[in-house]
């Protein structure tokens, strides 16, 4: 083995380094732009997409809220409709306490100048019957006659019972005068008073007369039957001579009473009702009552 020469090892050997040509450079900066530009359309791109997402989401969520917005409010407008109906079966109308004031105001005053009317009438049907009674020829009751027979036999004949069967019952008055036509009108009262609203319902259809509630279709009732029982009567003016100033004056209080005695009912009914206080003008309208009494009385 030869003499051997020192080696020196590879690990000591510097490595050398590769200079960066200018092409080289170039085509890293293309590949980085490139690079770039790609990222930066793919980001563009997910939040265009990411926007068309969420404007889809929006507007099928709008849809479905409009649909149940639509849906919930219709059923509120049909509930508060049936209510709303159910308040004007129950109160025909809502007024402000000066509103009610001056329509019941209204109310009594048609209700007592129609019962002045028929007093009125009542009061010259009174003073005429009064004037024309004369006393009646001996011998000259009626009788009711019987064809076919003899003349002779239609004395020895008795009236006949069905004479009065076409007359109606609510046409027939319970008496004559004041106390007949008060009496007349506290038994109807009494009457119609024990009756159930289905009775009275029934009542008002045959008898054309429209139910609100009891007290107030009570008295309409009375009122068309008190026209349909002085019917005939009423509607005939006096024509003869004027009575003495005592009748005119006892016509002129039944009146007085009468329309006092009506406004003293509805105040009466109302006050049951709760609809007006008691207040100066229900203690004014009892005393004037009152005192009309008295004078009916004298």
């Amino acid at each position: 083995m030869g003499p051997s020469t020192p080696i020196a090892p590879r690990y000591w050997a510097l490595r050398r380094v590769q200079e960066d040509t200018e092409e080289r450079q170039f085509l890293r900066e293309m590949m980085l732009e490139k690079k770039q530009v790609d990222a930066l359309r793919k980001e563009q791109e997910d939040k265009r997409r990411f926007e068309d997402q969420v404007r889809i989401e929006t507007a099928r969520h709008a849809e479905a809220t409009k649909a149940e917005l639509m849906a919930l409010l219709g059923k509120q407008f049909l509930t508060c409709k049936e209510e709303a109906r159910r308040e004007d079966i129950r109160t025909p109308a809502a007024y402000t306490p000066r509103q009610r004031d001056d329509r019941w105001e209204e109310d009594v005053d048609k209700e007592v100048e129609d019962l002045a009317d028929e007093i009125r009438r009542l009061s010259a049907l009174r003073d005429r019957k009064r004037r024309g009674k004369t006393p009646m020829p001996e011998g000259g009751r009626f009788r009711q006659p019987a064809f076919g027979t003899p003349t002779g036999n239609n004395r020895d004949r008795g009236e006949s019972s069905h004479q009065d069967e076409e007359c109606s019952k609510t046409k027939k008055a319970a008496g004559s005068g004041r106390d007949g036509l008060l009496q007349f009108i506290l038994d109807q009262r009494k009457e119609l008073s024990s009756m159930k609203p289905e009775e009275l319902k029934r009542i008002c259809s045959k008898e054309g007369v429209h139910y609100c509630t009891k007290l107030p279709t009570v008295e309409r009732i009375i009122t068309a039957r008190v026209k349909c029982a002085y019917e005939g009567f009423v509607f005939v003016p006096a024509t003869s001579a004027p009575t003495s100033p005592e009748e005119d004056l006892q016509g002129s209080r039944l009146a007085q009473f009468s329309r006092y005695k009506l406004w003293y009912n509805l105040m009466e009914s109302l006050k049951r009702r709760s609809e007006i206080p008691i207040g100066r003008r229900y203690h004014t309208l009892r005393l004037k009552y009152e005192k009309a009494h008295q004078l009916c009385v004298l």
